[in-house]
């Protein structure tokens, strides 16, 4: 396994002749983290690398059409290459972008939306803004998952079952780390340990990242715009109606976990519900639409029921650019998509969180 994805590179002008395996030119990160690269006819998907370095490779899943390799040295840098925090990085699942400096980093996945969003679909890169970087690349989150086994604690390996030892998080903050060392000094029994700053809801996913998350917020709520009636599904607790009832005098709101909803704060004007998104838009079909849903996107039903009575104005947050060109593909036979603000509250991982705006008319 690659072991430390920032600590080998070698001189420049390495001779091919000694390489052990292939020696690949990296031409860009595909979403989810992979450096893309093309060997004889084939895509060659290697991670922990950077868009314009030569690598050796070492050929771990050879495809028909495609081949999966690891690093085994960078024979020439690129120039975004930096020396990972961490010293467990390429062996921990947690992050996949330390090795990248972090304008690099915001770069890539600006790339990756836009080219996610045109061929999954249809959707012109026109369309969509730079990411909004996040306002701390390093210490930002809140809360952390930890697992307890036989006295280590640490997070799942790459390959998702091991246990990767770690005594800090380098994305965590202060206060999160010193719960981390606090569990580390006495381990406890076996298991899985949230730990969190004091008065961090545990609910509430975007909410890891407070900073960029309130500029995420700040961001769908204003396109949303303000009206009388809103229909809200996927709420959870109120992470975005809070700011959206001092906009719209009416908000259904939905989401299928009722101990999400039991947590929601009274506010006027809002109605919470119980239920399936797309039972609910059946009766509580609204001029504005928002949504906020899993990383799976949009269930068909409530595609469809969206399809049946359209909205002027559908505000999409979305954790997942592959589901969202899925469901904007499916609504375009209504709605057409009039723009997509990126945002990473993730820094030094491949995830990415978009706010899209849809408007009637066919895409």
């Amino acid at each position: 396994m690659y072991r430390n994805p920032g600590a080998c590179a070698v001189n420049p002008g390495t001779p091919e002749s000694s390489s052990r395996g292939p020696l690949v030119r990296m031409e860009s990160l595909a979403f989810g983290g992979d450096g893309v690269a093309r060997h004889e006819g084939r895509v060659v998907f290697v991670p922990f690398t950077a868009p314009g370095e030569l690598v050796e490779i070492r050929i771990l899943h050879d495809k028909k059409n495609f081949v999966r390799a690891e690093v085994v040295r960078v024979v020439e840098p690129a120039p975004g290459r930096v020396e990972p925090r961490c010293p467990v990085f390429g062996r921990c699942g947690g992050c996949q972008y330390q090795h990248l400096a972090y304008d690099t980093q915001v770069s890539a996945k600006s790339s990756q939306v836009r080219e996610t969003l045109q061929r999954l679909g249809g959707v012109s890169p026109d369309l969509v803004a730079a990411v909004v970087p996040s306002p701390a690349p390093w210490s930002y989150r809140n809360r952390i998952s930890v697992h307890v086994e036989q006295g280590q604690v640490g997070f799942r390996g790459l390959d998702n079952r091991s246990l990767v030892e770690v005594s800090r998080c380098h994305i965590a903050s202060d206060a999160v780390n010193a719960k981390l060392a606090a569990l580390r000094s006495a381990p406890g029994r076996d298991g899985t340990y949230s730990l969190r700053e004091d008065g961090v809801n545990p609910q509430g996913f975007a909410q890891c990242n407070a900073g960029a998350a309130a500029l995420l917020r700040e961001c769908a709520v204003r396109a949303a715009g303000q009206g009388e009636r809103l229909f809200e599904g996927f709420c959870g607790s109120g992470f975005f109606t809070e700011l959206l009832a001092s906009a719209f005098r009416e908000i259904a709101a939905c989401d299928s976990d009722e101990r999400l909803i039991r947590q929601a704060p009274r506010l006027p004007g809002v109605r919470w519900h119980c239920l399936l998104a797309e039972l609910l838009y059946h009766k509580e079909a609204a001029p504005v639409v928002f949504l906020d849903p899993p990383r799976d996107g949009l269930p068909e039903a409530m595609t469809e029921a969206i399809l049946r009575k359209p909205p002027t104005r559908l505000v999409y947050v979305s954790c997942n650019p592959a589901t969202l060109a899925r469901d904007a593909k499916r609504l375009a036979q209504s709605l057409r998509v009039v723009s997509v603000t990126p945002f990473d509250l993730f820094p030094q991982t491949a995830h990415i969180e978009c706010v899209a705006v849809l408007e009637l008319g066919r895409g």
